[in-house]
């Protein structure tokens, strides 16, 4: 029995200032336990790591400046840099897997779990935000604060400046609310945005859903459910984005404040920087 599983998930948005604005919509995500992946792509025959398939996860889409190797090694490598200094049993990638080769993931959350007494014990989360200018930041959340409402595994949080240009309609200069439950048979994770002076809440967004089985069969189930998901999840961002200027929401170019855009990963200057 892996590990690794799938979730149903849904996405919600809604925008309180300078405009009202709300969506949602249903996607489905791989939970990966890194070690897993060799054994995850010998069993199946729909999904692929590091190669083409209908169903597909490629290591090199994820945290692109934490040094070579395995991903495994690569997460190893992000939180030292962060000041994790905890040793590390396990780590979880919740994330969008490619479709038909595409993917665009807004953001994904790598689950650290270290060794308790008796049994593995989550630790922190890794959350990693991601741009349609193909750049991305990676942000440290350790705080525990709670068990979840929906299940008894901790809730980590973390508030920090975004200083990342995520969508032209928010402010550099606003904070995120990360709110992450370890999920389970459910998963329930909160990400606001909050103004940078009031702390008022500008965006709420959250992702939900249950696990299922990492099988052939669900992923082939998930895949007719959503086809072309991926696809999808940047064609929505697009339409929405269009109607937030139809709603003459106030728009800030990603050139204005470029001090306010600190430890990002492009992927032009990391590939630079290896040849």
């Amino acid at each position: 029995m892996f590990n690794s599983r799938l979730y149903r998930c849904r996405v919600y948005h809604e925008r309180y200032r300078p405009r009202t604005h709300k969506f949602s919509y249903g996607v489905f995500m791989l939970c990966l336990d890194l070690a897993e992946l060799p054994q995850l792509a010998n069993k199946s025959r729909l999904f692929a790591v590091n190669r083409p398939a209908l169903v597909s996860f490629y290591e090199a889409d994820h945290l692109l400046d934490s040094g070579q190797g395995s991903l495994l090694a690569r997460v190893r490598s992000c939180l030292a840099e962060h000041g994790f200094r905890e040793s590390v049993q396990r780590i979880e990638l919740l994330t969008y897997p490619r479709i038909f080769g595409y993917v665009f993931n807004p953001v994904s959350f790598y689950f650290i779990y270290g060794q308790g007494p008796e049994h593995e014990v989550p630790r922190a989360v890794l959350v990693e935000v991601s741009n349609t200018f193909k750049e991305m930041k990676v942000y440290l959340a350790e705080e525990k604060i709670a068990a979840g409402c929906l299940s008894q595994r901790p809730v980590f949080r973390s508030v920090v400046p975004k200083h990342f240009y995520v969508s032209p309609f928010g402010k550099l200069d606003d904070c995120f609310d990360f709110i992450v439950p370890f999920p389970d048979e459910r998963l329930k994770i909160c990400i606001d945005t909050l103004d940078g002076e009031s702390g008022d809440k500008v965006l709420v967004s959250s992702l939900s859903g249950k696990s299922l089985i990492f099988s052939d069969r669900n992923l082939l189930g998930e895949f007719f459910r959503h086809p072309l998901m991926t696809f999808k999840v940047i064609a929505m961002i697009h339409f929405h984005a269009l109607l937030l200027l139809l709603k003459r929401t106030p728009f800030y170019k990603k050139e204005d404040k470029p001090h306010l855009q600190t430890e990002v990963i492009n992927p032009r200057h990391v590939r630079e920087k290896r040849a």
